[in-house]
């Protein structure tokens, strides 16, 4: 696969001191693609957008996402999203609720959030875990988003990982809403002895069949390939996004 991307969340802390030089490894690794963060600094880390966008595309970078907190001032998000040229903007986390009708008044959220981004030339997207997945009041929560919200305003960016850690079958959702996921992240999920369930690992290391599932998200048409590794046991996030990249490259 010769593009692919990574979301900077892999190596937040080296963005946090030294975001340049971060930016300038990632692009020599063979990435392609930046799905960047709201971070303390913002979502451009401390640059004026047009500034970082032509740093980006200066490395051969090209800035399609962006995961942000939608409670406060996102129609500023918007304005800033247009400037930068992104496809989309990436709610990153809503958090288990007690209750569905929780779930659907975060959907009908989705849906406000993603007439904003539409009506401004870009995308609206939800990020899943693995709790959208735990049935509540009898209702999935992960379905109950897909079937509430507008499919021409919000999108799904899909974690396989947490996915495959829900119990669930990747395949199936992506054939089963066609259309709805635009965007996958990926990391694996290690075979760990210790019976701690959260442990992700570099690509082709764990348990998850990359190969079949990436030919399924293309079948998908399937738009953006994003590495997130979070979690690292005997390596360094750099390290851990060079070998993604090597994996991804011989795809």
């Amino acid at each position: 696969m010769k593009t692919f991307g990574i979301q900077l969340w892999s190596v937040k802390d080296e963005m946090v001191t030294d975001p340049t030089g971060t930016l300038k490894k990632l692009a020599s690794f063979g990435y392609t693609q930046i799905e960047t963060f709201e971070g303390e600094k913002g979502i451009c880390w401390g640059m004026k957008p047009l500034v970082f966008k032509e740093f980006l595309n200066d490395l051969g970078l090209d800035l399609v996402a962006a995961h942000c907190p939608i409670d406060q001032h996102f129609d500023k998000k918007v304005e800033e999203a247009v400037l930068l040229g992104l496809d989309y903007l990436v709610c990153p986390w809503l958090g288990p609720q007690e209750t569905a009708d929780q779930y659907r008044k975060a959907a009908e959220q989705f849906n406000v959030c993603g007439e904003k981004c539409f009506q401004a030339g870009l995308f609206f997207a939800y990020h899943n875990h693995d709790y959208s997945f735990i049935p509540v009041d009898g209702k999935i929560p992960q379905k109950l988003f897909l079937e509430i919200t507008n499919p021409e305003w919000v999108f799904f960016e899909m974690d396989i990982y947490w996915v495959e850690l829900a119990g669930e079958d990747p395949v199936k959702w992506l054939t089963g809403y066609p259309g709805r996921w635009p965007i996958v992240h990926l990391k694996d999920k290690a075979n760990d002895s210790s019976g701690n369930r959260f442990i992700s690992t570099e690509l082709g290391k764990g348990t998850i069949d990359y190969p079949g599932l990436i030919k399924a998200c293309q079948r998908q048409a399937v738009h953006y390939y994003m590495v997130e590794q979070e979690r690292f046991a005997g390596t360094t996030p750099l390290l851990a996004a060079r070998a993604n990249a090597e994996y991804m490259r011989a795809l």
